[in-house]
């Protein structure tokens, strides 16, 4: 029986340790691909600014003798599928899904000004503002969800771009915008239900003894996981009616302008009635005590 129990085991460890072997292959072949996008966009990019290619795209190396060996099979080192250009828009390969179109003459792509981590749902919502304001601007070049799938991973970060290869390995397996935007969505570290995000971010209160400035932090910090974008307009409502109400009535300047116009008058507000209250301490004081040697 206990021979039975250590062979069971030893099986269960090889699945493990080549489950393991497999997980890392993909990654390799993975983080291939983007090299070799990488490579390709940059000599494009050479070509439209009429400058000769100075990159060359890094190809995976065969070695044929010996053969590594995962369990019974041999891990055969991957060749690099060439881009295959077809008449139909329908029939993109996954190289033309990768950037390789034919039209227009030059790219248009948008600046990566920050990286996507996919942190909170409000970098989220933010970049795909900036991705549809972009198509919107050059809306024949994606009018194909290829061409808007390929635009959004350059602003992805190394680990989320890895996965979403991992997604779709082959050409077959091809996803659309949609589909992309809801994965993307659904890969958001810190996901809170929109409708708890919404409610808590309502309720929220500044309390005894908080400042202005740790409570504006915390509407900060519930603001991220909303389940759209707030205007600077309600950001100032909920800074207001969220304060202490002694500290609304003593800011001088009612209804801020602006957000961080709000919480600069606020805090100062804030530490004005701070250091009134030790005066008004000392002048009841005074008043008992007079009160008591009458």
């Amino acid at each position: 029986m206990e021979l039975m129990q250590l062979q069971e085991d030893d099986v269960d460890a090889k699945i493990r340790q080549a489950e393991e072997e497999l997980a890392n292959l993909r990654k390799q072949r993975a983080l291939i691909e983007l090299q070799n996008q990488l490579a390709e966009e940059q000599r494009l990019l050479a070509d439209a600014q009429q400058i000769p290619p100075q990159i060359t795209a890094v190809h995976p190396v065969v070695h044929p003798d010996p053969p590594h060996f995962l369990g019974r099979y041999p891990v055969v080192a991957l060749e690099p599928e060439q881009p295959r250009f077809k008449r139909s828009d329908s029939e993109l390969t996954l190289a033309q899904e990768d950037g390789l179109l034919a039209f227009p003459e030059h790219t248009p792509m948008l600046p990566v000004t920050k990286v996507y981590h996919g942190i909170h749902r409000k970098e989220f919502l933010q970049l795909m503002r900036r991705l549809e304001t972009h198509f919107a601007e050059w809306p024949h070049y994606y009018a194909t969800d290829d061409n808007k799938v390929v635009e959004a991973c350059r602003h992805l970060s190394e680990g989320i771009a890895v996965k979403w290869a991992l997604v779709r390995l082959t050409p077959e397996d091809r996803r659309t915008w949609p589909e992309f935007c809801v994965w993307l969505n659904s890969n958001i570290r810190n996901f809170v239900n929109p409708d708890i995000a919404e409610r808590r971010y309502k309720a929220a209160r500044q309390r005894r003894g908080q400042t202005v400035n740790r409570f504006a932090k915390i509407l900060g910090s519930l603001e991220v996981n909303l389940p759209r974008l707030v205007t600077d307009y309600e950001r100032c409502e909920r800074l207001w009616i969220g304060v202490l109400p002694e500290v609304r009535n003593a800011s001088r300047s009612g209804f801020p302008a602006s957000y961080h116009t709000g919480v600069t008058q606020l805090i100062a507000a804030g530490r004005t009635l701070t250091r009134e209250r030790p005066r008004r301490k000392r002048r009841r004081g005074g008043r008992r005590a007079a009160a008591a040697a009458v």
